[in-house]
């Protein structure tokens, strides 16, 4: 923490293991089952700073690593008809769903009056959606913005998520043979919302 208290800065590290860990794994078009892996492991950490730019402006960033491995994990991949189950060995491999870095930087500016408006940038890191590392997101970005006024314990805002519509992926998934299916991410949504405090 400064020593004017205009500024903070956090640091979190974690570590942690888990035995008998739970995932879906595809079974061959569209359908899932859960696999248990003997042993996984995930250990990172998570860095926040904060700081006022001046009376009106406060800038933030954090970044988060997180290495996610199977440790321990005899599976089996399936051939392109969805028949035949090889015996394969995951460990080592990332973990599904989780990108080892992801980084937001954000500005906000703010009057007594209840104004604000806000600007957030936001990176998410390459992402696996299989135990074999196969199939993968690239890392992308994503601009955020929003506006707006409080009045009370009623607030008023004009948001923009997506704003400059980067096209990229939620989920990839087989769908048997050599086809892939793929689910887009969330595109530009422009809209206002009106919430009340309680």
């Amino acid at each position: 923490r400064a020593a004017s208290g205009a500024a903070t800065a956090t640091l979190t590290a974690f570590q942690s293991r888990i035995e008998d860990y739970q995932f879906e794994k595809s079974a061959g078009g569209t359908d899932y089952v859960i696999v248990n892996a003997d042993k996984a492991q995930a250990r990172g950490l998570e860095l926040e700073l904060t700081t006022f730019l001046g009376r009106n402006f406060m800038a933030s960033a954090n970044y988060g690593y997180n290495d996610a491995q199977f440790e321990d994990h005899l599976g089996y991949q399936v051939d392109a008809n969805a028949i035949t189950r090889t015996p394969t060995d995951f460990s080592g491999n990332t973990l599904p769903y989780a990108p080892r870095h992801t980084l937001s930087l954000a500005t906000q500016y703010f009057e007594a009056d209840g104004t604000f408006a806000r600007l957030e940038w936001r990176s998410i890191g390459e992402t696996f959606f299989d135990e074999a590392n196969a199939l993968r997101e690239p890392a992308y970005s994503l601009l955020n913005a929003s506006a707006g006024r409080t009045f009370g314990e009623f607030q008023v805002q004009l948001f923009a998520r997506n704003l400059l519509d980067r096209e990229y992926h939620s989920l990839i998934m087989p769908l048997g043979g050599p086809l892939v299916g793929a689910a887009p991410g969330t595109p530009r949504i422009i809209g206002i919302q009106v919430g009340r405090s309680f």
